[in-house]
């Protein structure tokens, strides 16, 4: 059986936004056991945390921010990545943290669990498109974003790799290992459909016996609704989003009112272009 290798180095990492220092990975020792939701942004990474966190917390209610239980650990101008290293050395075991990396890019342990979550990535653009609307004025000096631009316009510019990382070869990498036990590889789309469903499923991955008054709290505090009310415990920093604006609708298809013909017509070339048959019926699902 092969495993993951680390093909693409730190220095080889592209980030046009200017949010991730990859060279974290380059120093991060896993430890058996360590649990990482790993996800391109705006694929429904916090509501994986949120499930992640409530299984392991016994269906306890969280009283603090999710990005302090479970951090962006390459996000950069938040904490100096020394001190994140050090956040990492002292959190008990099992660590869970958050990655926004393909495989090829990170730290692979067979002991290590892995959540990777998949989404069309039209809706992965319509969700981050009104994501960065959010952004304060900090935020958008930062992270080199353009509030102006249309969203004609963030979708070229998205397609072509050249908003945030680049989706298409972000999704491969970990379809590519989708058979190793210890990847749970998800798709937005069935989580939305089947919550329940889908808490029962990371939960047997992660080992974690879980009743039925378990799964119910899951289920119950990892609902839009409820996420949307205790929004404080989700949102980044306020400096650098705006508050009340983090979970915003969660819902798929809003593209079809917003793309042109012929910009739906590229993304499905560049599906082609990119990925083998399998993968685009995968991602791409109703």
């Amino acid at each position: 059986m092969s495993f993951p290798q680390r093909t693409v180095l730190s220095k080889d990492f592209t980030d046009p936004s200017n949010h991730i220092d990859a060279s974290i990975w380059d120093k991060v020792e896993l430890r058996d056991g360590d649990i990482l939701v790993d996800t391109y942004g705006k694929t429904g990474t916090t509501w994986t945390q949120q499930i992640v966190r409530t299984l392991l917390a016994k269906g306890k209610e969280a009283d603090s921010n999710i990005h302090l239980f479970n951090p962006w650990i390459e996000l950069k101008h938040i904490m100096p990545q020394d001190k994140m290293l050090e956040v990492l050395a002292s959190m008990p075991s099992p660590r869970t943290f958050k990655s926004h990396m393909p495989l090829n890019a990170i730290v692979y342990s067979p002991k290590a669990k892995y959540i990777h979550i998949t989404r069309d990535g039209r809706d992965v653009f319509m969700s981050w498109n009104n994501h960065q609307k959010a952004f304060t004025e900090q935020a958008l000096q930062l992270f080199n974003f353009d509030k102006a631009e249309g969203v004609s316009q963030q979708f070229d510019l998205w397609l072509e790799g050249k908003v945030l990382w680049d989706f298409f070869p972000f999704v491969k990498s970990w379809w590519e290992y989708r058979h190793l036990p210890n990847i749970l590889n998800l798709h937005y789309s069935d989580m939305r459909k089947d919550l329940p469903g889908a808490v029962k499923q990371i939960a047997t991955f992660l080992g974690i016996d879980a009743d039925d008054e378990l799964i119910r709290k899951t289920v119950e505090q990892s609902t839009f609704e409820y996420m949307k009310k205790n929004e404080q415990h989700f949102s980044p920093p306020p400096q650098l989003f705006t508050p009340g604006m983090f979970i915003n609708k969660g819902t798929n298809n809003r593209w079809q009112n917003v793309l042109s013909a012929e910009q739906v017509k590229r993304y499905e070339e560049k599906c082609k272009e990119s990925w083998p048959q399998d993968l685009i019926d995968f991602v791409n699902r109703a």
